[in-house]
């Protein structure tokens, strides 16, 4: 797809690699991550199937789906505030948007932020990744916390299931082909990292890959998210100008929120899953090195503001953007859904189960 960019008249025009939706057919991409994507990535998006019209993506009709509640609403550009930014703006639903494509195809792209903030709810550390707490839930026969766990937003069992469910009769889709996973700034600032922080972080992943592996069968995709900068060009972050008593004028002090959120930190969590990821087939978009180079491309150290808001005029989030899509595309064009059949067998099983509970 040829999307033009730039102002109106300009020739200018960024080649979108969506060959990965069929002609006259549809695909459903779904996206669960913080605010470092929901900022950068989805905002470029939008923007660009959009016609880089700001006009076009204000009056986006857009679907609100909340999975675990089994409701839904219509709404205009965002389920948040839709002048907000990041998670206020995309709210605590699942934004489900969808273009027709030039060749007839459509594209379903849903976002929701909670995967991203999972780690800020005390819950998942008790959860673990055992089999028994992988299986859909079955009233009765299991205890409250695993019951809990698979009910996790973004995170359990259960909602995988009724976000498939609920989206089917927006998409056509009975499940997403493919979902992207990320959740790493959020777990970064834990003060006990170097202790038992990493296992807890290792812990959730465990449980959210054997959650979702339990019963969806599809591509998998890691996003790990972006590096934070600690330069002191940004406007604002974590570099602040404020001097106190006893120093010299030129001295610059770091936030106290930001004292722990440092690259080496977030090296140690994506390192600490990665083999998770090989061991559930799980494919990897490495924003950590896309973003290592550009400190100059953030304005608060962390997010790379994307679409309407690229007022840096960086190109990491489309950089990240590209990737994925092409992931996306290599996957189609090899004719693999990201999945071996044991998988495929604990979805149809599950799925199976899930039926028989709902007709008794």
């Amino acid at each position: 797809l040829y999307s033009p960019v730039g102002a109106a008249g300009a020739r200018s025009f960024r080649v979108l690699p969506l060959d990965f939706v069929p002609p006259a057919g549809s695909y459903w991409l779904h996206v669960a991550g913080d605010s470092t994507l929901q900022r950068g990535e989805k905002e470029d998006l939008v923007l660009l199937l959009s016609n880089d019209s700001s006009a076009v993506t204000r009056a986006q009709r857009i679907v609100c789906l909340w999975p675990w509640a089994n409701r839904s609403r219509a709404s205009l550009e965002a389920c948040g505030s839709p002048r907000a930014i990041g998670n206020a703006k995309t709210g605590d639903a699942v934004n489900l948007l969808s273009w027709r494509l030039p060749h007839g195809g459509v594209l379903h792209v849903s976002y929701h932020a909670a995967t991203g903030m999972a780690g800020t709810n005390p819950q998942y550390g008790r959860c673990n990744a055992s089999d028994l707490h992988a299986r859909v839930p079955v009233p009765g026969r299991h205890g409250s916390l695993w019951l809990a766990c698979n009910a996790s937003r973004g995170v359990g069992a259960a909602e995988w299931l009724a976000l498939g469910s609920q989206g089917e009769a927006f998409t056509g889709r009975p499940q997403p082909d493919a979902i992207v996973l990320n959740f790493a700034l959020h777990a970064v600032g834990d003060p006990s990292l170097c202790g038992e922080g990493v296992e807890r972080y290792h812990q959730l992943w465990s449980f959210l890959l054997a959650s979702v592996r339990s019963v969806y069968a599809g591509l998998l995709v890691w996003h790990t998210g972006f590096l934070t900068h600690f330069d002191d060009v940004q406007a604002q972050g974590a570099v602040q100008h404020k001097q106190e008593a006893g120093y010299p004028a030129s001295a610059r002090r770091i936030a106290s929120s930001w004292k722990c959120r440092t690259t080496d930190r977030l090296h140690l969590l994506a390192d600490a899953i990665r083999p998770l990821m090989r061991r559930h087939g799980v494919e990897t978009v490495d924003g950590l090195e896309i973003s290592a180079p550009w400190p100059e491309a953030t304005r608060d150290n962390r997010h790379f503001d994307g679409g309407k808001r690229n007022f840096m005029r960086q190109g990491v989030s489309i950089a990240a953007l590209n990737e994925v899509l092409n992931l996306l595309s290599r996957a189609a064009t090899q004719n693999r859904s990201g999945a071996s059949s044991h998988y495929l067998e604990n979805y149809l099983e599950n799925t199976h189960r899930l039926n028989e509970i709902q007709s008794a």
